[in-house]
């Protein structure tokens, strides 16, 4: 299903774009599992200039001091059953979950995708981690918009970043950040449609790092404003490119390097959602 509703996405912005003759394109803002890989396998077919741009994740709800995401309803739902919480305890879940607008702020599939497309280098670093209501994601949208502009006049196109070596960071990425399975079948899909050749066994996670504490399913502490606080997408990055995990020299979207790029972040203090890593069981040129 998530295959074929990818494609007519990838299929509508294609044909969009070609009926109406752009010389160039900022998708603004693909917001969910399918419009993220979307819009990528678009912008790999038309190979104009162009970038994404994330919506951002809502808000964490709150009850007392604990941050809400969809996953404590879902858990919450068995708690009766195992005496472990109120009924009125959980109603108050249920009505605090999701407190404003955009996607699910987990490590679920829109979040994952939004990593990966700063790690493919089609979305500027830095930019889709932004949460959907923070003031700063205006800003994100304007600079776009000027990006998208540079672009044109240096004609610098999706097939020179979405490259075996961008594909592969995004790969490390999901892995690093305890990403969403789907990510497996939109990464091939990309890369078909970029022209890379792709086999299934590049994406097995024994042979990646974890590096981000996130909550996907079924673990994890930290959602994705804690991540954006602590210093953002760069921040893991950073922790990939120093470690020797990801290919530094990979281009993005700004023209700079993702290593580069990856070096403008600050970590702020009090938030440890970087960790040690698990080293993958066999090196890069095994794959």
């Amino acid at each position: 299903m998530f295959a074929r509703e990818s494609r007519v996405i990838a299929d509508s912005v294609e044909l969009v774009a070609r009926g109406n003759h752009f010389d160039a394109l900022v998708f603004a803002f693909p917001g969910c599992d399918k419009t993220n890989p979307g819009v990528v396998m678009a912008l790999a077919r038309l190979d104009i200039p162009g970038l994404a741009l994330y919506g951002g994740s809502i808000a964490p709800g709150h009850l007392g001091d604990r941050d809400l995401t969809i996953q404590d309803v879902f858990e919450g739902r068995g708690c009766p059953m195992a005496a472990a919480a109120s009924t009125r305890a959980i109603h108050g879940c249920r009505k605090r979950r999701v407190p404003g607008c955009r996607c699910l702020r987990r490590q679920f599939t829109a979040n994952t995708m939004s990593t990966v497309l700063e790690f493919l280098g089609i979305s500027p670093m830095g930019s889709n981690g932004i949460p959907a209501t923070v003031a700063e994601k205006d800003e994100a949208a304007f600079n776009a918009g000027q990006l998208v502009m540079e672009l044109l006049r240096r004609d610098l196109r999706p097939s020179q970043i979405l490259t075996r070596k961008s594909i592969e960071n995004a790969i490390t990425s999901v892995a690093a950040t305890g990403g969403s399975t789907n990510a497996v079948l939109h990464l091939l899909a990309i890369a078909r449609e970029a022209g890379v050749e792709l086999a299934i066994d590049a994406l097995r996670s024994d042979q990646q790092s974890h590096a981000a504490d996130r909550r996907s399913q079924p673990g994890g502490r930290f959602v994705a404003n804690d991540l954006y606080k602590a210093g953002g997408i760069q921040l893991v990055a950073k922790r990939l490119v120093d470690a020797g995990l990801i290919h530094g020299d990979a281009i993005t979207v700004t023209g700079s390097t993702i290593a580069e790029a990856a070096q403008m972040t600050k970590e702020t203090a009090g938030q440890k959602l970087c960790g040690q890593f698990r080293i993958r069981s066999r090196p890069r040129a095994d794959w």
